[in-house]
């Protein structure tokens, strides 16, 4: 047994520890085949999309140049970002927290410390996506938008996509206010919110993101044996990963990436 394996959390099956050159990484072996990825820990702290050495770290790591890792300023919403109009990315990062290519010469980039992210491949026609969903994102249905994006623009089948959900703020430590289910009524129909949402009899409301993302991407045709859920809880592995619930403001940001392979 490796010493990554020895030290640190054991992810869900097929995520496994790799190693950057910051730190510890994961990767998902599904996606493997098809792209070069990692959602990173907390050796790298990435707080902001605008150039520096850390995302050269990031661009190194994928083999690219900085100027071709594609990334967003954030809103907590659904808008896309496309990186295949041109060949590297020029001036400020737009707004928006999904992002698609069809370039192998692209990479792209989301960063959290709590929220969801998402890297997609399409085994046929060549395409990644990223996504970032915190619950905002996920109650506007996130995950599901993106399926219906890649099926727009690319010709996308939701059954050719894997599918890799990374470190995020598990169920068991994400309480809510009310305002979340209320938001999440918006869209989604009384049951599925139940399941999303655990309230207790004092009204406490527990998320569940993990579930809530991967029950999107089925319903948005992706086949259940390929989305992968990693099982990591960034508030329980506060000292891992960048939370927060945990640290607020002190919080810094990892960093999920995919290139085609």
């Amino acid at each position: 047994m490796s010493t990554i394996e020895q030290v640190l959390p054991e992810p869900t099956h097929p995520f496994r520890w790799s190693t950057a050159s910051w730190g510890p990484v994961l990767v998902c072996d599904a996606l493997a085949p098809y792209a070069y990825h990692f959602f990173s820990a907390s050796g790298l702290d990435v707080t902001g999309p605008e150039p520096s050495e850390r995302w050269e770290s990031v661009a190194d790591a994928l083999g690219v140049p900085q100027a071709r890792v594609w990334r967003v300023r954030q809103v907590h919403g659904i808008d896309l970002t496309v990186a295949d109009a041109q060949e590297t990315r020029t001036g400020p990062c737009p707004e928006g927290d999904l992002l698609a290519t069809e370039r192998s010469d692209a990479a792209l980039a989301v960063r959290t410390a709590d929220c969801v992210p998402i890297l997609l491949v399409d085994r046929q026609r060549r395409v990644v996506a990223a996504v970032h969903a915190g619950w905002r994102g996920t109650a506007l249905g996130a995950a599901v938008h993106i399926v219906s994006l890649l099926e727009e623009r690319y010709g996308v089948a939701a059954s050719d996509l894997i599918a890799a959900v990374g470190p995020s703020i598990g169920p068991d430590r994400y309480v809510v206010g009310g305002e979340v289910p209320q938001a999440f009524r918006r869209r989604f129909d009384e049951d599925t919110v139940r399941r999303w949402c655990a309230e207790d009899d004092e009204g406490t409301c527990r998320l569940n993101l993990w579930q809530a993302n991967a029950e999107q991407l089925t319903s948005a045709g992706v086949h259940s044996e390929q989305v992968h859920v990693a099982g990591m809880c960034t508030a329980t592995h506060a000292r891992l990963f960048h939370s927060y619930r945990v640290d607020g403001d002190r919080a810094g940001r990892m960093v999920a990436a995919i290139r085609l392979a």
